[in-house]
């Protein structure tokens, strides 16, 4: 009697436990590259924290389901002009890693990748701090999808589940599956050794 009293409360727990996942296949290009039409992503519970991707629906559109990335929380001063994002007044990590038609992929804090246009900014500009129990959400596409820039910060009791787990076709970026919406990080590479036509340095700095 125990045990099968046992396994009615385990199956039950993983029932309940279970429920509160569900995948979702991405149809837009929001998030490109990191999430890209045709990947699978599980959504679950959690609280979001900073570099988290999280669903919510479109404040614009309330039939509309998005997703977006956590970029900063309550109290954070958040300003992002001509492409660059700074929070409490540090600049984020940024590295570009290719352009490719158009585009320039740049690594971000070495845990995601965000795409821009290489000649034209069409996203818009922020300037202002995070209210309490509020978040500032963006999209990795940063010039072909609108999120807080737009909106401004969105009460965290609006957002719905997080990503847990991405899966989609692998390359050079990015592996076939990654926790959290984050491929990164990746390997700074080693500096080129010097070409036989170099200059060489001399002893106590070049005079």
């Amino acid at each position: 009697m125990r045990k099968r009293l046992l396994a009615l409360v385990i199956g039950l727990g993983l029932i309940g436990f279970g429920s509160q996942f569900r995948l979702v296949k991405i149809t837009d290009r929001d998030m490109f590259p990191g999430l890209r039409p045709g990947d699978w992503v599980l959504l679950g519970p959690g609280s979001p924290q900073k570099g988290d991707v999280v669903q919510l629906t479109d404040p614009t559109d309330s039939s509309r389901s998005l997703l977006r990335r956590v970029r900063a929380t309550s109290g954070d001063r958040v300003r992002y002009e001509a492409g660059r994002l700074s929070v409490n007044g540090e600049a984020l990590r940024v590295r570009e890693m290719t352009q490719s038609l158009g585009f320039a992929l740049r690594s971000e804090e070495n845990g995601w990748l965000v795409r821009r246009r290489s000649v034209r900014d069409r996203s818009t500009g922020f300037d202002g701090q995070v209210p309490e129990g509020q978040v500032f959400l963006m999209a990795d596409a940063r010039d072909e999808a609108i999120d807080s820039r737009w909106w401004g910060p969105l009460e965290k009791g609006t957002l719905g589940k997080r990503v847990w787990y991405r899966w989609g076709d692998s390359d050079t970026w990015r592996s076939g599956g990654a926790w959290y919406g984050r491929d990164g990080p990746w390997k700074v590479p080693e500096p080129e050794a010097p070409g036989p036509n170099a200059i060489p340095s001399r002893p106590g700095g070049v005079r």
